[in-house]
């Protein structure tokens, strides 16, 4: 069975520009990942450095932008930048901003300047007579801490405490654990082509009574009939930047695995589904190589799901006969320990454990769909 391709928007050439300045992107996305939250661009692409999240009130982060395991991750708690000091909001419920003007931060007062970009004051006395001593916390004339009224938030129940936590609980679009959440995106005029194409697969393919799970696998069925691997330029190391998002997956129908995992993000996050991206390796063609896929919760448990292994490429073939009522079933909501055989990644928190949704549940699924 070849793979039937329809619901794509195809766009080439000069269209695809043109489309470009129709559609002009909403908003940015945060995405909870395996080693903290990270923000991409409606196209796919990862924020990294200083950014301004317009869409929040024009609050600061900082995201990580050394390669590695926490490439893109918003980093909070204090962070040390070219000789100065920043602070980003470590509290429960808090959306990891940067902070200014003064704060009390484990049992003393700093004053994060907002005229210095949020740098942290040092060895020096502010306009208001406060001065501040050489590791930037406020002290009297004998240079003891002190706090005042009005200055810092006091208070065991606001403090802020500076331990750096890169998953501090996140206040975005990608907040997906109320079911009936829709992303932020969803009712705005001006969708990119990217989310007018979930917009639609949600509205043809999910329907209001069906469970997580069922959701899922209308989402992992759609992506392997409609997205084929881009193999050639793969083997050629020609990939093009669209085959690493959402871009080239859902518009042009070719994409790479981190194509894959963030065009599982975006479905996903259409239908209200909790998910997570988890950067790692495979044991693949050539053995161990840089890898991406999702995690998923379903009833409250979380599971590892493959959509690029579950769409294999066959004998040099992308084009590989998988698709609706045809699945590998390899690589759906698996444990740690199965995945463990292929797969390897570093942080392996939230464990994935349970099986109520696995190869067996999943045979099941396509037996009573087909």
């Amino acid at each position: 069975m070849k793979k039937r391709k329809f619901y794509f928007r195809t766009l080439v050439g000069a269209g695809l520009i043109a489309a470009a300045a129709a559609f002009p992107a909403f908003a940015d996305n945060w995405i909870h990942q395996e080693n903290g939250w990270v923000c991409k661009t409606a196209d796919g692409y990862m924020q990294t450095g200083w950014y301004q999240d317009k869409n929040n009130g024009g609050k600061w982060y900082y995201l990580w932008p050394e390669a590695g395991n926490r490439l893109g991750c918003m980093q909070t708690g204090w962070l040390q930048k070219d000789g100065k000091w920043y602070f980003f909001d470590t509290r429960s419920g808090s959306s990891g901003a940067m902070l200014t003007g003064w704060q009390w931060i484990d049992g003393k007062c700093y004053y994060l300047d907002p005229a210095a970009g949020g740098a942290m004051a040092i060895s020096n006395t502010l306009s208001d007579g406060s001065r501040v001593g050489s590791d930037g916390a406020w002290v009297d004339g004998s240079g003891n801490a002190v706090y005042q009224a009005g200055k810092g938030i006091p208070g065991s129940g606001n403090t802020v405490n500076s331990n750096t936590n890169t998953n501090t609980s996140q206040n975005q679009s990608s907040d997906t654990s109320k079911k009936s959440k829709r992303p932020a995106w969803w009712d705005n005029e001006n969708l990119t082509e990217v989310q007018k194409v979930a917009k639609d697969f949600v509205n043809n393919y999910i329907a209001d009574d069906m469970t997580d799970f069922e959701k899922e696998m209308e989402i992992i069925q759609y992506m392997v009939q409609n997205i084929t691997y881009d193999y050639d330029n793969f083997l050629e190391e020609t990939v093009p930047g669209t085959s690493y998002g959402t871009t080239g997956a859902l518009l042009y129908g070719t994409a790479v695995c981190a194509g894959y995992t963030d065009t599982f993000t975006l479905l996903a996050d259409a239908c209200g589904l909790e998910t997570m991206e988890v950067s790692g390796e495979g044991n693949g063609v050539g053995g161990w190589g840089g890898h991406a896929w999702n995690k998923i919760k379903l009833d409250g448990e979380w599971y590892h799901v493959d959509v690029t292994w579950e769409d294999p490429i066959m004998n040099g073939d992308p084009e590989n006969g998988y698709g609706y009522g045809n699945l590998r079933n390899e690589y759906i909501n698996i444990t740690d320990s199965k995945m463990a055989k292929d797969h390897r990644w570093t942080a392996k928190e939230p464990a994935c454990k349970a099986t109520k949704y696995g190869r067996s549940a999943v045979s099941k699924y396509m037996k009573k769909r087909y």
